[in-house]
């Protein structure tokens, strides 16, 4: 499916976008800032994308691939918990010197001492059942209230985003029945008990990672999915010009600008126009942009994006506890630019391992024993 090499492409500047928030995060670039700069510290905005793929995708894998709830289960459970256990430990393993690196670190990181010294005792103090909890990947179901405040992004910052994901895949099969057999009123019920989640997601506090609260993004996967399905023949052989993307553009900044320029509307407006990509006729101007997700760098990293987006944050402890130690103080910018080229250096090269040592063989366990389970 050739669309899926180009949405490889999309993953891998996605997780370049959460790598760059997270580096301006360890080096101390904490404060409110206006442009471009304030849409890169949002790393948030690229996970909100990264949901609306899933979406996407699962749909996609559930209308062409044969197999029952248990087989796909198995092989969705062995896609993600292999490589999410072991960055989850690794990232324990460096609890503490997160705290040593603010600590002993230059003058501008030391606003963030106060929030690691509360985060890092809170670690240790629910470690015993916290620690199960996320290997559960089910901690978004409990509130903020009972698990605390540093609770639900305790130890590996991505995982709050896993959890959503595993809460997807265990209803995404009983959605896309819903929404394939159910008659017109009943899809229609089903929407209308969307839009009150989205609703209540906006008005009520419970956890950053409860999926009934956070469908929205998945929502626009699941509906692109079906548009795709829809209209992208009739694209192909009716539509010879360079029309898709140029009203999707026209339509996200309209969107944008009609949304008061609110952020949260960043994930929606940049899926539409790479929707439109993947709409439009391969004959057009436009989709000379697909080179930018399908160039061989871009490939490569979306291969390995899962392991970039759980990998990058120890990672970036380990060059960041680097510097502080064997280099002499820098000025912030350098600091920033320093622990970028370094976390994106050490996070490809432990992502490329993780990929061939540890997702591909869970990904061949996940199979074998699916098929297994239908026999």
């Amino acid at each position: 499916m050739k669309h899926l090499k180009i949405i490889d492409g999309l993953r891998a500047w996605l997780a370049l976008w959460v790598i760059i928030a997270h580096v301006m995060l360890g080096a101390g670039y904490t404060s409110e800032s206006t442009g471009l700069r304030r849409v890169l510290q949002q790393g948030h905005l690229a996970v909100g994308v990264f949901m609306i793929i899933s979406g996407f995708v699962i749909f996609m894998l559930l209308q062409k691939r044969e197999e029952n709830y248990r087989q796909f289960i198995t092989r969705r459970f062995f896609r993600l918990f292999p490589a999410y256990g072991v960055f989850l430990i690794a990232a324990v393993a460096t609890i503490d010197l997160k705290l040593w690196a603010v600590t002993a670190g230059p003058a501008y990181l030391a606003n963030q001492i106060p929030f690691y010294q509360s985060a890092t005792a809170e670690y240790w103090q629910t470690l015993p059942w916290n620690l199960p909890l996320h290997l559960s990947m089910l901690q978004g179901l409990l509130p903020d209230s009972l698990l605390g405040p540093y609770a639900q992004q305790a130890y590996l910052p991505p995982a709050w985003s896993i959890s959503l994901e595993w809460q997807f895949y265990l209803v995404a099969p009983l959605i896309f029945l819903a929404v394939t057999t159910a008659r017109s009123w009943g899809r229609l019920l089903l929407a209308f008990v969307v839009i009150l989640l989205i609703y209540a997601g906006h008005h009520y506090t419970w956890s950053l990672s409860f999926l009934p609260f956070n469908v929205d993004h998945f929502a626009v996967g699941i509906i692109s999915c079906f548009v795709y399905e829809k209209i992208k023949p009739w694209c192909g052989e009716k539509i010879n010009r360079d029309i898709m993307f140029p009203t999707a553009l026209v339509l996200a900044i309209s969107l944008y600008l009609f949304a008061l320029r609110q952020h949260s509307f960043i994930p929606l407006c940049g899926w539409l126009l790479f929707f439109a990509l993947l709409l439009e006729n391969s004959a057009s101007i436009s989709s000379r942009l697909h080179l930018l997700f399908t160039n061989p760098p871009a490939q490569f990293i979306g291969r390995i994006s899962y392991s970039v987006y759980l990998s990058h944050w120890t990672v970036m402890i380990l060059m960041q506890a680097t510097i502080v130690k064997f280099i002499p103080p820098l000025e912030q910018r350098t600091h920033f630019l320093v622990l970028l080229v370094l976390t994106l250096l050490g996070t490809v090269g432990v992502s490329a391992l993780s990929y061939r040592f540890i997702e591909t063989p869970a990904m061949r366990w996940g199979k074998r024993l699916a098929r297994q389970s239908h026999g």
